[in-house]
């Protein structure tokens, strides 16, 4: 943008890429700090760099025209995805476990009626009817019918229920045991408020932190109690990257520091930005030629040039077709099948060797009774 207004304009400029004490630019103690204490101290004439709206910048400085609308983001770690032996329960949700056991319970306890009422007991008792009915259950066929016709009635729904049950459960295992199970992510604000993560942010000297702790929105309170702040980038992402704290950071910076700058992928970036406002150039106060800059800026705002080179100079870091490939990666990530191991039977072998404990416990109690 500096240059091409440079062209129209025809002047030369020294360009101050970081300034002494590495801020941005905040008022402490009455003073400001950073790139905009340089240009209030005379020492600059205009600061080019992201810097929003706010009430005290308007009051000590000149704004120029708005040319982009961001705000603050926050890139996470993508949850791992939960334990292998999770997928022996996971194909159902915890309400369908619950009425299936309440429906094994009603049908056991309706079987045991119907038995005691028999001049000749069918089974002959509570203790080996639930057993004769758990067969159907784990998808094992019946030994032998009984006499009565009621019995059969309800022994025949109860097997066409146990059908669809199991038939529903090993279908969703194939599926949970072939392809990885991924909790779900955070996405909003109020669900990272809620949430045991902290957030981390470098301490640059912007109004954020201040804003959050001070805010009418309990969310942003929470969140603003919640943010760590730290003097170097690389701790902050760490922190990140360690699966612990949401990385806060402008939005379209954030999206590329951790991935380019520290390489640590495996990241999304949550839905709501916080802050979002317009951006614009900070000039000395009564600058009597920003009329001049604000008259280019507007006419690169609206040519659509300021979002093509905002685009290019995201696929510098990022690469071509950036967005397309993320949005593939997570679907691959999704889509990942694989072949049953030994780690996907865990599960399985839990319940085996459960039962097994508790078969010897039954017989010990049978020998000890008898």
């Amino acid at each position: 943008m500096l240059d091409a207004i440079t062209e129209v304009l025809d002047f030369n400029y020294t360009l101050t890429v970081e300034p002494p004490d590495g801020a941005w630019g905040s008022l402490v103690n009455g003073s400001w700090t950073g790139m905009l204490g340089m240009v209030h101290r005379h020492e600059k004439n205009f600061a080019v760099n992201t810097l929003p709206f706010t009430a005290d910048r308007i009051k000590d400085f000149d704004v120029g025209v708005w040319y982009w609308r961001e705000g603050f983001g926050l890139s996470m770690k993508n949850p791992p995805p939960l334990a292998k032996w999770r997928a022996t329960y996971y194909p159902f949700m915890s309400s369908v476990w619950l009425c299936v056991g309440l429906t094994f319970a009603i049908a056991v306890l309706n079987m045991t009626v119907q038995d005691w009422l028999q001049p000749e007991p069918f089974l002959g008792g509570l203790g080996r009817t639930w057993l004769y009915l758990l067969r159907a259950v784990v998808n094992h066929s019946l030994p032998v019918l009984p006499t009565a016709q009621w019995q059969r009635v309800l022994v025949g729904v109860w097997w066409v229920y146990c059908f669809i049950l199991t038939t529903a459960y090993t279908a969703n295992l194939i599926a949970f045991l072939t392809i990885p199970v991924f909790p779900e992510r955070i996405q909003t604000l109020e669900e990272l408020a809620q949430s045991d993560y902290r957030v981390s942010m470098q301490d640059y000297g912007t109004f954020v932190p201040a804003a959050l702790v001070a805010s009418d929105s309990l969310v942003y309170r929470t969140i603003g109690q919640k943010l760590d702040l730290s003097l170097l980038y690389k701790d902050v992402v760490q922190l990140m990257a360690d699966g612990t704290h949401a990385y806060m950071e402008l939005y379209s910076y954030n999206r590329i520091v951790a991935k380019t700058v520290y390489k640590v992928n495996n990241t999304y970036m949550l839905k709501e930005q916080l802050y979002s406002s317009y951006l614009a150039w900070h000039f000395q106060k009564n600058t009597a030629w920003k009329y001049k800059f604000d008259q280019n800026i507007r006419r690169l705002a609206e040519a659509g040039l300021v979002r093509h080179w905002h685009k290019e100079t995201t696929e510098d870091f990022l690469g071509q077709d950036y967005e397309r490939r993320e949005h593939l990666a997570a679907k691959e990530q999704l889509d990942n099948k694989q072949p049953l191991s030994l780690q996907h039977l865990q599960g399985v072998f839990f319940i085996l060797l459960l039962s097994w404990a508790a078969s010897v416990v039954v017989f010990i109690i049978e020998l000890v009774l008898l």
